[in-house]
């Protein structure tokens, strides 16, 4: 009984942080009007490539591979779908897992330095790994939806090119979760 409830209360928390990531991506194309903004005239001007990487090296062995490709539908505003592959390993404990999955985010450049972000990811992660009842179900994995939002600091490093540091809150945050707020995140496109 206890779990249905978790799961209905879960389900319309989800659906309103689903609404809230459709504002945030239409939101710009509301309140500037085509003109307002310089619109780029070749596809190659507006389709962009990137992602993250990350390695930790010790007693816990980390590695994120995220890749990215979006499209610029104006100068400043991005939007773009991510991949997402995470590999722990423990050693101390000796347990090791994988995550992956992918995410849908945009990003709006205001002023010249200062970046708006929002995502909302989807991660399957295993049962064994992030819910310790779930011992007897070693093979089993879950999905946990996750909505992001922040802003931070964004630097060109060429024409093309920017560098993101953000600082985001999960705004699903879970027993399940695998993040604690506030999230740092180094992203890197072109």
């Amino acid at each position: 009984m206890e779990t249905e409830r978790n799961d209905t209360t879960n389900k319309k928390l989800l659906m309103k942080w689903h609404r809230l990531f459709v504002l945030l991506v239409f939101l710009p194309n509301i309140v500037f009007s085509q003109g307002a903004i310089e619109k780029q005239s070749r596809l190659s001007d507006k389709v962009f490539f990137g992602g993250g990487l990350g390695l930790q090296f010790g007693s816990i062995t980390a590695v994120d591979i995220s890749p990215m490709i979006g499209y610029k539908p104006y100068t400043n505003w991005f939007i773009g779908i991510k991949g997402n592959y995470q590999y722990y390993n423990n050693n101390t404990y000796h347990q090791s897992t994988q995550i992956y999955g992918g995410s849908l985010f945009t990003t709006y450049i205001l002023f010249e330095n200062v970046a708006l972000y929002a995502e909302y990811e989807a991660l399957s992660l295993e049962s064994v790994y992030f819910d310790p009842s779930q011992l007897q179900s070693k093979n089993q994995r879950f999905w946990v939806h996750t909505p992001l939002v922040g802003g931070g600091f964004a630097q060109s490093l060429g024409q093309r090119s920017k560098l993101l540091i953000l600082i985001l809150w999960n705004l699903n945050e879970t027993y399940y979760s695998p993040y604690s707020n506030p999230i740092i995140r180094l992203t890197y496109f072109y």
